[in-house]
């Protein structure tokens, strides 16, 4: 039987959360578009360094292998960014370097991504950007499937544990849900 997403727990996560993109989204911010394409192709072989949800997104994904599945994840990770597609090259090496098995991800170069959320089917969505989960947690009027916010992934200290506060409805996402 193939693999469908309504399967597995399908949790989003912004590339900044995942990975530490800071002078990355200065660049762009500070200097516009066309100097972060020009930065992400001259550190192509650079790796990022995990960023703050990134110890949380690796538990989740070694609960895959203790979690009895008929051989389909019970839980996927689906990276979606507002990064342009040329980050994506970094990010698929990290992903690799990493050994994190994420399969899906989606760059929409600037461009609105709760559209996004619909389209991979994504219960709980992971942003350390407070606007994001803002745009997300509104988005949810609209579609109720999204049950799960995590509302700020910022460590207390360097090398501290993230503690995440939770915000948005709370239901078990292996209930039935809304179509």
């Amino acid at each position: 039987m193939a693999w469908s997403p309504e399967d597995s727990l399908v949790i989003g996560i912004s590339s900044r959360a995942l990975f530490r993109l800071d002078e990355e989204d200065r660049i762009y911010n500070d200097q516009g578009t066309l100097a972060f394409i020009e930065y992400e192709r001259s550190h192509e072989a650079d790796l990022p360094e995990p960023g703050v949800a990134f110890p949380l997104v690796e538990a989740l994904l070694k609960l895959n292998d203790k979690l009895p599945t008929s051989g389909q994840p019970a839980i996927e990770i689906v990276i979606i960014s507002k990064n342009h597609p040329d980050c994506g090259i970094r990010i698929r090496r990290a992903l690799r370097h990493y050994k994190l098995n994420i399969r899906r991800a989606v760059f929409t170069g600037g461009q609105q991504n709760l559209p996004y959320l619909k389209a991979f089917k994504v219960d709980l969505f992971l942003s350390k950007e407070e606007p994001a989960v803002k745009e997300a947690i509104a988005f949810c009027k609209v579609w109720p499937r999204l049950y799960y916010f995590f509302y700020s992934l910022q460590p207390t200290r360097e090398k501290q544990p993230v503690h995440p506060a939770i915000t948005g409805r709370i239901r078990d996402p292996f209930s039935q849900r809304p179509q």
